[in-house]
């Protein structure tokens, strides 16, 4: 989905997620959002651009307001190496330091699977206190 902000040019996402209109208890539209264009949760991956202009991606993002999480990856180009940075945007505007971050190899060998975690409530913008439909695990 290509989205814009206001005095911004416009930017798509190589994934989005957010609430839909049928979403059970969500909480009202952020400022001047339609559904179609809520985003909480914003995925960027790159193979050949730089780390940097993913982090250019992510600073765009923590901008637009609704956004929850921003996911970035970046694919080696042989494609046996993965750098991954997880933020939780608290603070419309502000791009804090990710709360998970790492790089991971593709191994023949048997390795722990790296597991990234959002809060389902925050994706769907339903308030804690409400109960998630049996369709969504948390």
């Amino acid at each position: 989905m290509t989205t814009t902000r206001a005095a911004s040019p416009k930017k798509e996402a190589d994934a989005t997620f957010g609430p839909m209109r049928s979403t059970l208890n969500r909480t009202p539209l952020p400022a001047r959002r339609t559904v179609a264009d809520w985003v909480t949760l914003a995925v960027e991956v790159g193979r050949s651009q730089p780390w940097a202009s993913l982090e250019e991606a992510a600073q765009w993002w923590c901008n637009y307001s609704g956004i929850q999480y921003i996911l970035l990856l970046k694919i080696s180009a042989t494609g046996i190496q993965m750098r991954y940075a997880l933020y939780d945007i608290a603070t419309l505007g502000t791009l804090p330091a990710p709360t998970a971050s790492g790089t991971f190899r593709r191994r023949i060998a048997a390795q722990p699977p790296v597991n990234v975690s959002f809060d389902m409530h925050r994706i769907l913008s339903i308030p804690a206190y409400q109960l998630l439909s049996i369709c969504v695990s948390s």
